[in-house]
Formats: structure tokens, sequence, C-alpha cells
């Protein structure tokens, strides 16, 4: 990998999303960790999704989103993901979910209420985004989507709506990122890290050069 494309990803692997006008979403796999559900979360504790990112190349097209989140595969399902307007904040990102897809796209139906990115995702400039759930004490789930550590929209999710009970229940099999469609602009991702709260920890490999996927259980009493 030269490093001088992707900045601030040194000179580790990469997952690198090919440059496509189609909205192309890619999957990758928990080896062996097909069983959680967000359901399994005790009160309090979240799944977490978070790595570094950066679109390189020219300027972003008008409109364009960059959707990430859980999956079943096998269902298929994305069962929740942000999609994120980068270019206009103008714009409108939300949460959203889709049934007989993992394909992440505005087609699916939104959860919760719209935000809008303030200041917009530029090219050529790294990021760390972040993806969480949280169960809390009513049993509902907090999704919240963070940019380079702060908060840029945290909402409450009912159990009991449509979402929570077509999509709270159903296996975790991966996550999935849809790429960057702006001819010219690559994504690069880098540093993935999924966190559960189980007892033990281990590393899990993505697809032949993508880099590395950890998916970490963390241990129920720590804080």
């Amino acid at each position: 990998m030269d490093p001088t494309l992707t900045p601030a990803f040194g000179s580790g692997n990469v997952l690198a999303l090919g440059n496509s006008t189609s909205t192309n979403t890619f999957f990758r796999a928990f080896n062996g960790a097909s069983t959680f559900s967000l359901n399994s979360l005790a009160t309090n504790e979240t799944l977490d999704l978070s790595f570094d990112i950066t679109f390189d190349g020219a300027t972003l097209a008008a409109a364009q989103n960059f959707s990430f989140g859980l999956v079943n595969y096998s269902s298929p399902v994305s069962i929740i993901y942000a999609n994120v307007d980068l270019s206009s904040a103008a714009l409108a990102s939300e949460f959203r979910y889709r049934t007989g897809s993992y394909n992440m796209s505005s087609a699916g139906p939104t959860v919760g209420t719209a935000w809008t990115e303030s200041p917009t995702v530029l090219t050529n400039t790294s990021y760390r985004f972040d993806f969480a759930v949280t169960k809390d004490g009513g049993g509902n789930f907090i999704v919240a989507y963070s940019r380079n550590g702060t908060t840029v929209s945290s909402q409450t999710l009912l159990s009991n709506s449509t979402w929570g009970t077509t999509m709270a229940g159903l296996n975790i099999q991966g996550v999935a990122f849809r790429q960057c469609t702006t001819p010219g602009v690559f994504t690069y991702i880098d540093n993935v890290l999924v966190t559960v709260p189980e007892p033990t920890t281990v590393a899990l490999s993505l697809a032949a050069g993508a880099g590395l996927l950890l998916f970490m259980r963390r241990r129920k009493n720590e804080q």
C-alpha cells in the first residue's frame, strides 16, 4: 500500500473499496460468530463498531452517501445501519434497516429522526467513525453514530417498534460497508473493531487482502 494515498493509515493493509457508479455494499463476516443478536445484550451493554476511513480523490459529489452497520448475510437483512450524507449539510442522514437484502442504501426504511452532517466530510482526510447500539433499562436500544469521538446522532429505538420486533432478534453475522460512488474517489477502511460484552476476545481475519477485523468480547465486569 502506498501510504500517500491514504493519509494517517500508515503502512499496513487496509480494506480498499473499489470505485464504481453502482452502490455496492461489501459484507465481511465474523468467523464463527453468527449467534449474537441485539436482544442478547443485557441492560446497559453495548455492541460497538468503529473504524478509520478516508475518501481518497476528487471532491465528493452532491448527495453522496456512505453506509455502515450490522448485517445477517444468510437471511439476508441489514439489521441496523447509518446512512450518512457526506457532501452537504443541507441533506439528511439517518439510521435505517432493510429486509430481503444486506445491501445498504436509502431504500431501507428509516428509524428514528434524520440529522444533518456538520461539518461535511472531506476527501483526503482521515476520520474515525463509530456506530454503537446499547440496550437501556426499558429494553429499548440507544443507537449512536460518532465521528472522531464526537456524537453526531444518538437516538432511542423502541423494542416494540417494527424495527425492534423484526430486527433485534436476528443473528448478527458480520458488518457491511457501502462504498462511495463519486467518480475518482476511493474508500479506504482500516483498524476495524467490533466489541460486544462477552467473556472472550478473538481477532478475526477479513477476506484476503482486506486486512484485519477485530471482534472483541469485553468482559461483563469491566467498566
